[in-house]
């Protein structure tokens, strides 16, 4: 009887999930397929990291060995390793007791767990079978990416140097083997080193003396030096070491060139010249020792040949090869670019001047900029010249703003519909605006672009803000240190006055005299004046004294704030509805008639009255929407805080336990999307599951569409209320509906699509 209760509970826990599952298999077969797949592994890792590495793999634990899972949870290295996967040009190093060994990324095994220490050689490209440097704890060699030995493990030390050249050693001596194997030079030397693409090698000898040997192991300069200046540039001329005296040596015919008698010659970056240091101070010969610039300089460095920044004990100047200043500033940065000098004078202002020393910009500039092809560049982008051009140039030649526009259509990333228009970017990384007919109302010029509200979007250009209409005009110029959203008919705005608010015409509905200040809302803002918080109307009067300690923002009629050290809530006439006993140590916004309150460190609610409706006893919640709100229950694991989520309701009763990661709420939805142990997942506001956790994203419905953007099996698709595939798994990336429209991406091209899928806007 016993053993027929156990058989009749396992059929029904399996009906049930089998009648769950049947709606997916229809529309979905690949759904219902991960899903039971991760529903087996319920409960058998001990860890699974938060983390996807760049394939979308997953570290998986179980005891003390690791494994790996992939991004669609099947296991593809088993739990038997001793140290974390990661994986790097398709390989991972796996380690089992001392020995290490190689993975691809299906779990096949590359190399058994046989090594001392492993190393994938750098040099060789990857689209070739690199090759990697073994220790197989007594010796060292190298395999392919198939196990197969290519350089026997007989040496005691392997360094792969370039793709041709390897050095190798044995009982304490160098030499150089290549690709194949072939000795080049002889294990003859205690160190060995090649320059001048690997035509010639530095050595250096038992009795610490170096010389420089050819590729046919031919000595061209004997080893008789105790030092040398091998250049990073390709030249003949060495700078040399010999007794205490330095000079410099034309290696091709083993000539002296410039005498032994500085104290120290280096070549590094100086295309031919070399900078000499006698009694402390520095100067600058070229190869026949001719003087460019004069022993009296600290600290130079050259910016192109010809021309030299030094330091004079004052600051730092600009001189020519003939010895010329042609600049004369304390400069803490330059950089050179074929017909001009860029410098930053004390960090913060910059300019670019012509070689012949003339000035070309007629202003300076305020932040960093990039010279190319004669314009500058006004992205703060590194010192290169192969980063791509932002399209913003300051023409210095002809002394205006100029602005490359890219090909209407092309755009890196579109964004969803507001008041009808839309925010793209360019390739370039700037902003602009559509409509819903796909006409480009605003180009893409703008550093930043927020979204239209009461008409008006906020831009900005050159750091400043500003506003345009919806037909791309200029009606609020860029004069304004920040500005933010129109909100109730009003802007918020900073200058060097303060804090004010204009009207969407530009006018000055509130002068700037703030402090600080927030959004207006209900017809109020809440505004900071001699350090203290109180709240004005929409004409700026007064109707909230300056009297609060931190801002005055007011939900569902309530403001909590804090006078004189007493924390209180008030209403929008400042009468004290509720006092905060001490006990409460923090107090937050109302929300569904609740307000979450902390006090030693548990976190529990107040309502409207201020009783407390949920006593503080959780270590973490979200706020109330309709009716439900999250929990958090953590605990500690070997490695890490495992926090998770559950839900409750306005009684504090848990309608789940703390099954979830995260848990996100939208207000214009009764669905929550919820991420688990293997992926995201939908829950109604009962707890009960509409769509499992087996999806890699899902967003919100923050617009309350009825439609929720899906990342399956690295697609994304949308899927409904009832957890149904309304739109299938095909696009590359999605954003959520508004406004009837979703944006989204396939074979490398942004679109918007309708609520039933159809393709209703398409870009080039």
């Amino acid at each position: 009887m016993c053993y027929f209760r156990i058989v009749k509970k396992c059929l029904t826990f399996f009906l049930i999930q089998f009648l769950a599952l049947s709606s997916y298999a229809q529309s979905d077969d690949s759904l219902l397929k991960i899903l039971v797949r991760n529903l087996s592994k319920e409960g058998k890792y001990d860890f699974i990291d938060d983390e996807r590495d760049e394939g979308g793999r997953i570290v998986v634990r179980i005891g003390r060995k690791y494994g790996m899972l992939d991004r669609y949870y099947r296991e593809i290295a088993p739990c038997i390793y001793d140290g974390w996967l990661q994986f790097s040009d398709g390989l991972a190093k796996v380690k089992v007791s001392d020995s290490v060994g190689l993975i691809d990324t299906n779990g096949n095994i590359v190399l058994q767990c046989r090594y001392k220490s492993i190393g994938v050689d750098p040099h060789l490209p990857i689209n070739r079978d690199s090759s990697i440097v073994v220790n197989d704890f007594n010796k060292c060699g190298r395999v392919d990416r198939r196990g197969n030995i290519i350089t026997p493990l007989i040496y005691d030390g392997l360094n792969v140097l370039t793709d041709k050249y390897i050095e190798v050693s044995i009982n304490g001596l160098s030499g150089i083997i290549n690709d194949s194997n072939d000795v080049i030079v002889p294990l003859s030397y205690i160190s060995i080193r090649p320059f001048l693409g690997g035509n010639y090698f530095f050595v250096r000898t038992g009795e610490n003396l170096c010389g420089i040997i050819d590729e046919r192991n031919k000595v061209v300069v004997p080893i008789e030096y105790e030092d040398i200046d091998v250049p990073q540039t390709n030249t003949y001329f060495i700078p040399m070491q010999k007794g205490f005296a330095w000079g410099v040596v034309d290696i091709r015919n083993n000539k002296t060139v410039v005498p032994f008698v500085y104290e120290r010659l280096d070549a590094t970056d100086f295309h031919g010249f070399f900078r000499a240091h006698a009694a402390g101070k520095e100067g600058i010969i070229d190869s026949a020792n001719r003087k460019v610039l004069s022993n009296k300089y600290h600290n130079i460095k050259m910016l192109m040949p010809g021309f030299f920044a030094v330091g004079d004990g004052l600051g730092r100047n600009v001189l020519n090869s003939r010895e010329e200043k042609i600049l004369d500033n304390r400069l803490l940065s330059l950089t050179m670019n074929d017909e001009y000098l860029i410098i930053s004078e004390l960090g913060d202002r910059y300019q670019v001047i012509e070689i012949n020393g003339n000035q070309i910009t007629p202003l300076e500039l305020d932040r960093p900029f990039k010279l190319v092809d004669g314009r500058i560049n006004f992205e703060p982008l590194p010192w290169d010249t192969t980063t791509k051009s932002t399209g913003r140039f300051y023409d210095i030649k002809h002394n205006k703003f100029i602005r490359v526009f890219p090909e209407k259509g092309k755009y890196k990333e579109v964004a969803s519909f507001h008041e009808g228009i839309a925010v793209v970017i360019d390739a370039d990384g700037y902003l602009g605006y559509i409509n819903k007919e796909g006409k480009e109302i605003a180009p893409c010029i703008f550093q930043e672009a927020g979204i239209f509200s009461d008409g008006r979007a906020l831009v900005s250009i050159d750091n400043r803000d500003g506003y345009i209409d919806k037909t791309g005009r200029l009606v609020i110029d860029t004069a304004y240190f920040d500005g933010e959203t129109f909100s109730n008919g009003l802007a918020r705005i900073h200058t060097q006055s303060g804090v004010g608010y204009i009207l969407p015409d530009g006018t000055k509905k509130i002068l700037p005299v703030f402090e600080g200040g927030r959004d207006f809302r209900d017809g109020r803002a809440t505004v900071m004046k001699a350090g203290k918080w109180g709240v004005i109307n929409k004409v700026g009067k007064t109707i909230i004294p300056f009297i609060y300690n931190d801002q005055v923002v007011f939900t569902e009629g309530l403001a909590p704030v804090i006078r004189d050290g007493q924390a209180m809530y008030i209403d929008t006439l400042g009468k004290t509805r509720i006092s905060i006993p001490d006990s409460i140590t923090d107090r937050g916004w109302f929300s569904d008639g609740m307000a979450r309150v902390a006090s030693t460190e548990k976190c529990g609610f107040i309502d409207k009255k201020g009783r407390m409706a949920i006593k503080p006893q959780f270590e973490y919640c979200t706020y109330f929407t309709k009716g439900v709100a999250g929990y958090m229950v953590s605990k500690e694991t070997e490695y890490k805080t495992d926090e998770r989520y559950g839900l409750i309701d306005k009684t504090g009763k848990r309608i789940t336990p703390p099954l979830y990661r995260e848990i996100f709420f939208s207000p214009k939805s009764d669905l929550i999307v919820v991420s688990g142990t293997y992926g995201y997942g939908i829950i109604n506001r009962q707890g009960k599951i509409v769509a499992p956790c087996v999806y890699e994203k899902i967003l919100p419905d923050h617009t309350g569409s009825g439609l929720f953007a899906a990342n399956l099996a690295g697609k994304w698709g949308f899927i409904n209320k009832l957890g149904k595939v309304a739109i299938p798994h095909r696009f590359d990336k999605a954003l959520s509906f508004s406004e009837g429209l979703a944006a989204v991406l396939k074979d490398g091209r942004w679109g918007y699509i309708d609520v039933k899928g159809k393709s209703v806007l398409q870009f080039k």
